[in-house]
């Protein structure tokens, strides 16, 4: 009897309950770094974390990389660099939030070794969209300065590209 109440309760519950990878903008900021933070290589990204105005521009950038063009994403869209290697700590704090948007600032060092003592410290803004009231925060842009990730795949010239 247990077990068949148990199942009931699972089936009642929404199902985006077991979609987000995050309840709240910064473990979903987490999560995606920690579990998917190659999101933009190849065919990586998944539309379980990431919104569908980026996930459609990283398809049109894979669609370039199929036939080795020369594409958008040539740098860690985490990092701004082609090299180097992200030290821990890892700090993350909401930087504004509201009912479908938020941006969570990551900062780290950045440095040339994986067991350097120094690096270059770097801020970077993870902005993420909540379309709906009951689903979950989505991967937006990553923007560092004025670089937004998703503005240069979006202004990319894709040659023959749509």
């Amino acid at each position: 009897m247990t077990r068949y109440c148990g199942l009931l309760l699972l089936l009642t519950l929404p199902a985006t309950a077991f979609a987000c990878v995050g309840e709240d903008p910064v473990t979903t900021v987490r999560w995606i770094y920690e579990h998917a933070n190659d999101f933009a290589s190849y065919k990586k990204g998944s539309p379980k974390y990431i919104s569908p105005e980026l996930f459609s521009l990283l398809e049109r950038d894979w669609k370039c990389q199929e036939p080795g063009d020369e594409c958008e994403i040539e740098t860690d869209p985490w990092t701004g660099a082609q090299d180097g290697y992200v030290l821990k700590p890892i700090k993350y704090r909401v930087a504004t939030q509201d009912q479908h948007a938020a941006a969570v600032e990551m900062s780290f060092t950045l440095a040339m070794e994986k067991h350097a003592k120094k690096g270059e410290p770097i801020a970077v803004q993870i902005k993420l969209v909540h379309p709906t009231d009951d689903g979950c925060w989505l991967l937006d842009d990553i923007v560092q300065g004025s670089d937004s990730f998703k503005n240069g795949l979006a202004t990319w010239p894709y040659y023959g590209a749509k």
